[in-house]
């Protein structure tokens, strides 16, 4: 399973980005300032991002909010009837 540190960080890595070309790319499409240290920090995972700076994040990769967080991995992972959640217990 997946979390937002390393979906963010294997997203900037497989555009080619450097946190320093991520940051100035965010700032120059949006409003919500990023900086490198703090993009640096949500990848180590020592930090977390506002909904804001997730959003921008988001709409630049192409992906849902729900995809970034690692949310949408997990929820394929769970169990989707009573019957599939005994049958894994059983």
């Amino acid at each position: 399973m997946t979390s937002f540190p390393q979906n963010l960080k294997t997203l900037r890595t497989s555009h080619g980005y450097s946190l320093k070309e991520l940051s100035d790319r965010l700032n120059e499409r949006s409003d919500v300032k990023f900086s490198k240290a703090s993009i640096d920090r949500w990848e180590k995972g020592l930090t977390s991002p506002s909904m804001s700076h997730a959003s921008v994040l988001a709409q630049f990769f192409n992906v849902t909010l729900d995809e970034l967080s690692g949310l949408e991995e997990m929820r394929e992972q769970q169990p989707q009837t009573i019957a599939e959640h005994l049958n894994r217990e059983l």
